[in-house]
């Protein structure tokens, strides 16, 4: 509308990440992983969690401020089930996950 156009907000992407559930090689062109929820820090807009059904996985990752592929910084797995849902914590120190098995996960968010 009218007044998002005033105040800038366009509703385009400025930034697009493809996981594809491995560890080696997180941005292809193929996505392989299904992603339902993703979160990032109020702080400083650099940490990113996401909830993913490949292998199970739960990833944290970090977004470099000048651009470039995202970097792993802690992964949960473990789970019964794919994790459907993800929150961060406004400092980005944790994380909590939610899986279907019925779990959820908190972590400390630790760069490795």
């Amino acid at each position: 509308d009218e007044e998002s156009k005033q105040a800038g907000l366009s509703g385009q992407a400025f930034q697009s990440y493809q996981w594809s559930g491995e560890d080696n090689s997180e941005v292809q062109s193929n996505p392989s992983c299904m992603v339902f929820q993703a979160a990032w820090d109020s702080f400083d807009s650099t940490t990113i969690c996401a909830a993913g059904e490949k292998n199970n996985q739960a990833r944290i990752f970090e977004r470099p401020k000048a651009g470039g592929p995202l970097r792993i910084i802690s992964s949960v797995e473990g789970a019964d089930r794919a994790f459907y849902s993800c929150t961060m914590s406004s400092d980005a120190r944790s994380a909590a996950f939610g899986s279907s098995d019925g779990s959820v996960i908190i972590s400390h968010v630790r760069i490795m």
